[in-house]
C-alpha cells in the first residue's frame, strides 16, 4: 500500500514518548547516568591501590584503568534487553547470543580497544540446560566473530525474581590497548565527515516498544526485527590501524540523536542529513505503526520524516558512525567496503551552533564539497543538528 509523504512527523507521535509509555524511560536513564557519573570520574580515587586510576574513554562507551605499564585495561558490559524474550519464543537463542556480544564489543571498539575476552551472565526462572547451552554457544560464536574468546561466566536461577519462562543475559567484553591507540574524540574538527556503517536491523534496542507495535508474534515483520546485531569490531580495527578514525559512535539505545553527540566535542555540532541514505523497509514499517499507534494526525511520515520520528530511539539503518577527515573519506569508505560494510556519507561536523530559523544547506558529499557555514534559520526536516557533548 502506498502511503502519502509527510514533511515532518506529528509532534504527538514521537518514538521517545511511545517508548516511555511502553515502560522504558530514556529520560530517566539519562538522569541515572548524570547521578552515577561523578562516581566513575577519571583519575585517582581514595582507597584505590597506589597508582591505580580510571581513564576517560570515548563517549563513555567503556570503563578503563591505567595499568602499571601504562597500558589501558578496559571493559564494557551489555545485553540484548527484551529481544531475548522474542528470541526464546522463536527458538533463536543462539542468534541472540550475537546481539549480546555485539552490544558490548562494538562499544569497546569505539574507544579504540579490541575485545580479547568475554564473560557471560545468565539469569533464569528455571534452568533449561539445553536452552542455556544454546545461548552460551551463540555468545561463544559471536565472541570469535568479534576477535575475542568466551572464557567463562555465571548462571543464576532466580525463581523469586523472574517470572516463569523468563530469562535475561549479558556479557562483558574486556581488552587492553596502548594509550596512543585509544580513539580521542577531541581530535574531531570542523569539516570532518560522518560515515555511517549500515545496520542489520534495529539491533538490540527498542524491543519493548516494538512488541507493542507488532503484537502478533506471527507477523512476518519479526523476521526482519530478529536479525542479530552487526559486529563492527574488525572494520573499526582496520580503520583505526590506518589512522582514519577521529571518533566512532555505536548507535544503540537513544538512537542517532542520543549517541553521536557523545563523541563530538563541545562547541561543535554534528549535522546529519537523514536523506543521505534510504530508510530500510523495516524501519519505514515501524514509523507507520508508531504513527498509527499514537493516533497522530496527518499522513504517515515516510523517508527522512520517518527517520526523524524514530531517531531518538532507533538506529534508522545506521549502526555505527565514524568521524574522519574529508581527505580520508574515499580510503575509509573503500576499506570498510572491502570488509563487507555498506557505507554512507551521512553528514559533517561544523563549528556553527544548531540553527533555529528556516532554510539550510545539506552537508556536502564524500570528500567533495566543503561544509558550508549553516545560514540562520531552521534546519530542514531531513537534518538533525546535534550539539557535541564530549
Amino acid at each position: 500500500m502506498t502511503r502519502a509523504p509527510a514533511a515532518a512527523p506529528d509532534a504527538t507521535a514521537t518514538a521517545t514518548a511511545a517508548y516511555a509509555s511502553a515502560g522504558v524511560d530514556i529520560a530517566e536513564a539519562d538522569r541515572l547516568v548524570d547521578r552515577i557519573g561523578p562516581m566513575l570520574a577519571a583519575g585517582p580515587e581514595a582507597g584505590a591501590p597506589a597508582g591505580r586510576q580510571r581513564i576517560r574513554l570515548a563517549g563513555g562507551y567503556a570503563g578503563g584503568i591505567v595499568l602499571d605499564d601504562g597500558r589501558v585495561l578496559a571493559a564494557s558490559c551489555d545485553g540484548a534487553g527484551s529481544k531475548i524474550d522474542h528470541a526464546r519464543q522463536r527458538g533463536m537463542l543462539r542468534s541472540v547470543g550475537q546481539d549480546i556480544v555485539a552490544m558490548c564489543a562494538n562499544d569497546l571498539a569505539c574507544c579504540g580497544i579490541d575485545p580479547m575476552l568475554v564473560l557471560d551472565y545468565l539469569a533464569v526462572h528455571d534452568l533449561d540446560a539445553a536452552e542455556a547451552a544454546e545461548l552460551i554457544a551463540g555468545i561463544g560464536d559471536a565472541s570469535l566473530q568479534a576477535g575475542a574468546l568466551l572464557v567463562g561466566g555465571e548462571t543464576a536461577e532466580l525463581p523469586g525474581v523472574l517470572r516463569a519462562g523468563r530469562l535475561d543475559a549479558a556479557a562483558t567484553c574486556t581488552g587492553i590497548a596502548e594509550v596512543r591507540d585509544l580513539v580521542d574524540p577531541g581530535s574531531v574538527r570542523h569539516g570532518d565527515v560522518l560515515l555511517g556503517l549500515a545496520a542489520s536491523g534495529p539491533h538490540a534496542n527498542g524491543y519493548t516498544l516494538l512488541a507493542e507495535l507488532f503484537p502478533d508474534p506471527g507477523d512476518p515483520a519479526w523476521d526482519a526485527l530478529m536479525v542479530p546485531t552487526r559486529i563492527y569490531t574488525r572494520p573499526l580495527a582496520a580503520l583505526r590501524a590506518a589512522g582514519l578514525v577521529r571518533a566512532a559512535a555505536h548507535v544503540t539505545g537513544g538512537g542517532i540523536s542520543g549517541n553521536l553527540p557523545r563523541v563530538i566535542p563541545e562547541g561543535l555540532t554534528a549535522v546529519v542529513d537523514l536523506a543521505r541514505w534510504e530508510l530500510p523497509p523495516i524501519f519505514a514499517e515501524v514509523a507507520a505503526r508508531l504513527h498509527d499507534h499514537a493516533g497522530a494526525a496527518g499522513p504517515t511520515p515516510t523517508g527522512p520524516a520517518a527517520s526523524r520520528l524514530l531517531a531518538d530511539v532507533f538506529n534508522c539503518g545506521i549502526g555505527m558512525v565514524v568521524a574522519c577527515s574529508p581527505d580520508a573519506v574515499p580510503t575509509a569508505a573503500a576499506l570498510a567496503g572491502d570488509l563487507g560494510e555498506v557505507v554512507h556519507v551521512i553528514g559533517r561536523v561544523t563549528s556553527a551552533p544548531p540553527r533555529t530559523g528556516e532554510a539550510a544547506t545539506r552537508p556536502g558529499g564524500a570528500g567533495g564539497d566543503a561544509a558550508p557555514a549553516p545560514p540562520a534559520g531552521h534546519a530542514p526536516a531531513s537534518v538533525l543538528e546535534l550539539p557535541g557533548q564530549w
